[in-house]
């Protein structure tokens, strides 16, 4: 049993150590429930309409990449269809990430001790991409914990033995296995788990072959879940491949996913990728930041858990610099909420480095400096980046302005009817009664636009060229809505533009 006195904690102090985890846990969920976001207008709803189809056992009759992500709507998205609300999704993606928080925090507890499970606590509950992006229905959390616990799983199985050793391993593949259904980034966690067990087991060269049997047994695990899951989509579609069909029909058809011709466009791609995610309001920055620090003195100094830094390091250089074809170079897409994934190799790499200097009497004290002041340094780095970014995404604070001009123009002349664009009408679904939904008209293609108000989407519609922008533009304007729904918005530097212009016709 490991305990705190690596930390130099004993006695009382110990149960203080106990007693302040619990206490961050709980501050951290508290924190996530008051920055919930709810509905965003984009993924998600590709998300809860999958969830709902698969809450019936409908058909998956359109390909598209959001229904290929089987685990994920299993887990986050069968609650809030089972409601029949995006908000119970996002309240179920904060307790996830909570659950996650404290396997983590557990696993910290069993392997280095109290202080370092404290540690951790704050480093995974007060991270700006932790409490930002915590209350959307989106993947990067159950992502997140997937691919930790199939890392964990791939580590412990080097130190186990016997049928515990087998175990492991095969729960490390079926975790990475289900990391993948959930979002295909998830495979990334396959070649690094795997390098670990073959490099890493000193024992191996006393019976040849063993570790390579152990990959072995560790991707026929992550196989026979992949074979699951197509049986499961082949009974909800009728195509085995699916998911693959749908991520090759996305990497055919979107802007934000195509081959490059040169590798001076990949490279210009992959520096944009860099610059987005390490800009002064991105989420990512802080834990980037600090991760790079603590990652460099795990590797160098080659502690105990530098495999969670090596991982670490692997996973966000691929997401910056990787492509998504290993045939094509194609630039990933990249957000800042991507770089969720990390946030657990960071807490761990972090307790390990700490416990690296714990075991020299002359560190012992700056190692309990470092644990406490680590997670502080991040939460206070994070706070710019949760000042900006708290309450707004994607298409939030457009879909709640529209909902607001919507109930305007209807107080104010409730017997002219109100027309919206095709995608301004999906949005709106998240964010507006049924009822009142059900009376918009939907903006024909073409002729003589009739009498009434109209609604355009402000970025879908004029990025994309929409067919009757130009028409709707030359209208006059009725009014104006322009709310900033981010909930520390007087404390933001700058004012961000949500404005939803509503013109008419007479």
């Amino acid at each position: 049993m490991v305990t705190s006195e690596k930390f130099g904690i004993q006695g009382s102090s110990l149960q203080v150590a106990d007693v302040v985890t619990g206490g961050l846990l709980l501050l951290s969920l508290v924190i996530r429930l008051a920055l919930l976001i709810g509905p965003v207008g984009s993924d998600d709803l590709n998300y809860f309409h999958y969830a709902q189809k698969l809450l019936h056992w409908d058909e998956f009759s359109e390909l598209h990449h959001h229904g290929g992500r089987l685990v994920f709507l299993a887990i986050i998205g069968l609650p809030a269809a089972a409601v029949g609300s995006i908000f119970a999704g996002a309240v179920a993606n904060v307790l996830m990430l909570s659950a996650r928080d404290i396997f983590v925090v557990w696993y910290l507890r069993k392997r280095c001790g109290a202080v370092a499970a404290a540690s951790g606590a704050g480093i995974l509950g007060f991270n700006a991409l932790s409490t930002t992006y915590a209350g959307v229905m989106l993947p990067d959390g159950l992502l997140s914990w997937c691919m930790f616990m199939s890392a964990v799983c791939a580590y412990e199985s080097i130190q186990a033995f016997s049928r515990k050793r087998f175990l492991l391993v095969i729960a490390g593949g079926v975790l990475a296995g289900a990391a993948y259904s959930v979002k295909d980034t998830g495979i990334l966690i396959v070649p690094s788990a795997i390098a670990w067990i073959v490099l890493a087991d000193n024992r191996w060269k006393k019976v040849p072959g063993r570790s390579l049997g152990e990959a072995g047994l560790y991707l026929g695990a992550f196989a026979l879940f992949v074979l699951l899951e197509m049986s499961v989509y082949y009974a909800l579609s009728g195509d085995a491949l699916y998911r693959i069909h749908a991520i090759s029909l996305t990497h055919n058809t979107t802007g934000d996913v195509v081959a490059v011709s040169s590798l001076y466009d990949f490279a210009r791609s992959t520096y944009w990728n860099a610059f987005a995610v390490t800009r002064w309001s991105a989420a990512s920055l802080p834990v980037l930041l600090v991760a790079g620090v603590v990652w460099s003195a795990s590797i160098l100094r080659r502690t105990r858990f530098a495999f969670f830094s090596l991982t670490g390091v692997f996973l966000t250089f691929y997401l910056i610099f990787g492509s998504s074809s290993l045939t094509r170079a194609i630039p990933l897409p990249v957000q800042d909420r991507y770089f969720e994934i990390i946030v657990p190799f960071l807490a761990v790499a972090a307790a390990g480095w700490m416990g690296h200097y714990a075991k020299q009497a002359s560190h012992r004290a700056l190692s309990l400096v470092c644990a406490i002041l680590l997670p502080v340094l991040l939460a206070l780095l994070s706070v710019p980046a949760i000042v900006v970014n708290a309450g707004d995404l994607t298409f939030s604070s457009l879909g709640k302005n529209a909902a607001i001009a919507i109930g305007a123009v209807r107080h104010a002349e409730p017997n002219r009817p109100v027309h919206v664009s095709p995608r301004m009408y999906r949005v709106l679904e998240l964010f507006i009664a049924e009822d009142i939904r059900k009376e918009l008209v939907v903006i024909p293609d073409a002729g003589p636009l009739p009498a009434g108000f109209y609604i355009l989407h402000p970025w879908l519609d004029t990025l994309t060229k929409y067919q009757r922008t130009e028409d709707i533009a030359d209208l006059r304007t009725y009014i104006a809505v322009d709310e900033d729904h981010r909930i520390f918005q007087q404390l933001a530097p700058t004012k961000l533009k949500r404005e939803i212009v509503v013109k008419y016709v007479e």
